[in-house]
């Protein structure tokens, strides 16, 4: 987490968002700890995630709190020119 924050002014306060990139367990590990580091950033997922092994379990639970979008496209959708 304090290299992320590096990328910042490295105080916990530079992060404002939080982003799920996948559906994989791996992936979903830290974004609870990373969401009680950084209360304040907004959470972005990716489409069809699910709460394993029980489903439909509220996001509140799984994540520690509401999720604020989820993303949209694909690699395939996005051209090189349109990256800044």
């Amino acid at each position: 987490f304090e290299l992320v924050e590096g990328c910042g002014d490295g105080f916990p306060q530079c992060v404002a968002h939080v982003v799920a990139p996948t559906y994989a367990l791996e992936h979903k590990v830290f974004v609870k700890d990373a969401l009680i580091r950084w209360p304040q950033a907004s959470l972005w997922t990716a489409p069809g995630q699910f709460s394993f092994p029980v489903q439909g379990v509220p996001d509140e639970f799984v994540w520690g709190k509401p999720v604020s979008g989820v993303l949209h496209g694909s690699d395939a959708t996005v051209s090189s020119s349109t990256i800044p």
